[in-house]
């Protein structure tokens, strides 16, 4: 049985090992969460495995970490599976 109210590990809770905080209700910032398909894409400083799920709040740290050069996130194409396989050579993450 899975946990459905368990928060997905962000980027900063990764490097400072700080319990996930609980979202506030009113906050209205966009926040992206995909979940890991298959195993060995790296983001964060990490190897992400299937089944893992990654956040990040727009304009965060982590966030601002997933643009190329031109600006573009490599997070928009979580719901894009064609341009992933075009890519990467496969599907990787889907929307969580």
């Amino acid at each position: 049985m899975k946990n459905k109210d368990k928060a997905p590990v962000t980027f900063e809770q990764l490097v400072n090992d700080e319990p996930a905080p609980q979202p506030a209700l009113e906050d209205k910032t966009p926040v992206f969460r995909i979940k890991f398909v298959e195993s060995g894409f790296t983001a964060a400083g990490k190897v992400w495995l299937a089944g893992e799920v990654f956040e990040a709040e727009a304009g965060s740290e982590a966030y601002e970490g997933t643009k190329d050069t031109q600006g573009n996130s490599w997070l928009d194409l979580a719901g894009e599976p064609e341009e992933q396989q075009k890519r990467f050579g496969k599907i990787l993450f889907t929307d969580a």
